[in-house]
């Protein structure tokens, strides 16, 4: 599957809800907001921000509901359209499940613990050695801490104690932690927990 067949098939079904909302009355609420889901997933998929994707489609299959209840256009149009949506969602889980098993198995043939794709790889880059966990930048050492006091912590529990940091900053701090032996790490992606050694 090429990197643009999800997010041309959310497209060619934005059109088509284009297509079948042009149909219903001009001053349904409805006409807008099945048009912005479906623009958004469109979005979402082209610039691979899937985060909230199930969440949309599942609004849109719900919308779907209502606007066929009201028998504005034949009913087959929005059984058409949750059956691509449903489709379509099988298929960004399917993808999904495909990058992770094709990242594991890198990560386990290179002998590397990659906590996401964002991670650059640390096999040939130069780590700067600490001597002492008080050499630390301020922010690593703050980690430091608060995986020290509570001696196991996920990342989801670390990020709201570093407001305006981003999740990759803090990734790639945590993996200097582990690289100079001030902690360790057991698990993937959003499992992963980091250990006070």
């Amino acid at each position: 599957m090429s990197d643009q067949e999800l997010p041309n098939k959310a497209l060619n079904l934005s059109l088509a809800i284009y297509r079948v909302t042009a149909k219903l009355p001009i001053n349904e609420t409805l006409v807008n907001q099945m048009r912005q889901l479906a623009n958004e997933v469109a979005g979402d998929l082209a610039a691979k921000e899937e985060e909230d994707i199930f969440k949309k489609i599942n609004r849109l299959r719900v919308y779907f509901q209502i606007a066929q209840a009201q028998n504005w256009v034949k009913p087959i149009n929005w059984a058409i359209l949750d059956f691509e949506y449903q489709k379509l969602a099988q298929e960004i889980n399917w993808k999904k499940k495909e990058l992770t098993k094709e990242r594991e198995e890198k990560s386990a043939k290179e002998g590397l613990n990659i906590v996401s794709h964002n991670i650059k790889e640390f096999k040939n880059s130069k780590v700067s050695s600490v001597v002492s966990v008080n050499d630390l930048p301020a922010r690593q050492f703050k980690l430091w801490q608060e995986i020290s006091r509570r001696g196991r912590a996920k990342l989801s529990e670390l990020a709201p104690q570093f407001s305006g940091v981003s999740e990759r900053t803090l990734r790639n701090d945590l993996q200097i932690l582990i690289k100079n032996n001030l902690i360790s790490k057991k698990g993937f992606n959003k499992t992963a927990a980091y250990i006070k050694k």
